[in-house]
């Protein structure tokens, strides 16, 4: 369990663990398919891309 936990923390995948990648934003470890891929901040997870939206920025999300 605590290597699944390492692992998810420094973006790489155990192997009995999904791959989970940093939101640039505010840092938490998440599936990367609950990522968007932003221009300039690169990964960032929904919760932030809202968030951020909320605050008037404009995101530029690159398709996959």
């Amino acid at each position: 369990m605590e290597d699944r936990i390492r692992n998810s923390e420094n973006g790489t995948e155990g192997a009995d663990a999904e791959k989970r990648l940093k939101c640039e934003w505010c840092g938490e470890a998440l599936p990367e398919d609950e990522l968007l891929k932003e221009a300039d901040l690169g990964r960032v997870c929904r919760r932030c891309a809202d968030a951020l939206r909320s605050r008037g920025e404009r995101l530029v999300i690159e398709d996959e």
